[in-house]
């Protein structure tokens, strides 16, 4: 069998891919050459999800967790705050806070 990079082991791939990570516009154009490309590049979109407690950042959210492969790359979650208010460091009081916050 020849050896293409189609044909390398996805490991192979994925690390290939991740060099990329900074590039979202390169992955998002490696994903439309074949199902594997977009399956290995789907998993590298979204390392960072950044939101705010607004309707459009909610959404995106609901996008990115119904997606089944992108879903699998976030790594890590961003709140943006408006403000910073020390006694909300602590994740319960912050969920407390904004939970009696109307959205939007």
């Amino acid at each position: 069998m020849r050896l293409t990079l189609p044909n390398l082991a996805t490991e192979i791939l994925s690390q290939i891919f991740k060099h990329l990570e900074r590039e979202p516009t390169t992955i998002k154009n490696l994903r439309l050459v074949c199902r594997r490309f977009c399956e290995i590049g789907s998993e590298l979109l979204v390392p960072v999800l950044s939101f705010r407690f607004d309707e459009e950042s909610l959404r995106r959210i609901k996008e990115i967790s119904d997606h089944t492969s992108i879903r699998k790359s976030v790594r890590e979650i961003r709140f943006i705050l408006s403000f910073y208010n020390r006694s909300l460091t602590a994740i319960e009081d912050f969920v407390s806070f904004y939970g009696r916050c109307p959205v939007g």
